[in-house]
């Protein structure tokens, strides 16, 4: 494509999205601008690397992108392939798709290989994406959808949202729905993967370290798990109909094959990711490591499954 799309957005602030194709229009600010250096801006927490200038509650580090690229691949052999809603088509021939949240950017970089003449764009908080080594039909952007999405109106065909249940308010999510709309074409899908933090068959010693995170998120940030109203939320909105769904189950531990060990690998590497919230918690870093032992040594005692959700829909059609 010649001139980088980042390079084209930094100096005139517009995306072109092909050659021959007309641009969607991104607010910029001076603090956009800065929004490289200011993602430098660290701290360490232990040994874990965190943005002292975003809500997030993960770390962002290399651990973290490599749990989020091994988590990717288990949904995608789970659900054999990256999506749900009827796109496939669209897909292969040319279409345009957003990634909300995008996080380390795995599910992009998967995607715009398997559908070169698509274009990918993904956003997020946070700066935890390639910046430079990735494919030519890809770009990211350091954006908050709570802000307002950077793009007119009727630009993709997909949008598409994963495990953001902890990143966003209750209330905050219909200003989610009518943001998506606004930036799908009549007839274009939105699709929502989340999952069940509470197991099947939960151990206590997992029951202890997800009610104390639940207890965490709510009184610091006033965020609750609750995928039924978020859900309920997409389904009130008059923007969307013919909405589907289908709910699949994995097992973690050992006990579970190859499968149940790559699972309990990322939810090792998970609560690990979680130390920083716990620490004002009166946890001691003896305690902590004691409450994950005890939690990994009875995943394959109680054989505990974890429930996944996609929820996909279609923008109406104009009248």
């Amino acid at each position: 494509m010649g001139t980088s799309i980042s390079t084209l957005h930094k100096n005139n602030n517009k995306i072109p999205l092909t050659e021959t194709d007309d641009t969607c229009h991104l607010e910029t600010s001076k603090e956009d601008e800065n929004s490289a250096s200011r993602s430098d801006v660290r701290e360490y927490v232990g040994t874990r690397k965190l943005d002292k200038k975003v809500k997030c509650t993960l770390s962002l580090d290399n651990d973290e992108a490599d749990r989020q690229t091994m988590q990717h691949f288990i949904y995608r052999h789970l659900w054999e392939g990256n999506f749900s809603a009827p796109v496939n088509e669209i897909l292969t021939d040319g279409a345009r798709i957003l990634d909300v949240g995008c996080g380390s950017g795995t599910f992009l970089l998967d995607m715009a290989t398997e559908f070169p003449n698509s274009h990918f764009i993904g956003i997020d908080v946070s700066s935890n994406f390639p910046k430079e080594i990735k494919p030519a039909n890809l770009d990211f952007f350091q954006s908050d959808i709570l802000e307002g999405l950077p793009f007119r109106d009727g630009l993709f065909d997909f949008v598409y949202i994963r495990f953001m249940e902890f990143d966003i308010k209750k209330d905050d999510w219909p200003k989610i729905f009518l943001e998506v709309a606004r930036v799908l074409k009549p007839g274009g899908y939105i699709e929502i993967m989340e999952k069940n933090y509470t197991l099947i068959n939960e151990p206590p010693s997992s029951t202890i370290i997800r009610e104390r995170f639940y207890k965490f998120m709510k009184e610091k940030y006033r965020v609750e798990h609750d995928l039924g109203n978020t859900i309920d939320q997409m389904k009130k909105s008059l923007n969307f109909t013919d909405i589907q769904h289908e709910a699949r189950e994995l097992p973690v531990g050992s006990w579970g094959g190859n499968l149940g060990k790559g699972v309990e690998t990322t939810y090792h590497w998970h609560i690990m990711s979680l130390r920083k919230l716990l620490f004002s918690q009166d946890i001691s870093d003896e305690e902590f490591k004691k409450e994950v032992d005890n939690c990994m040594a009875d995943l394959d005692k109680y054989k505990p499954r974890e429930i996944s959700y996609r929820y996909w829909a279609k923008k109406v059609q104009n009248n």
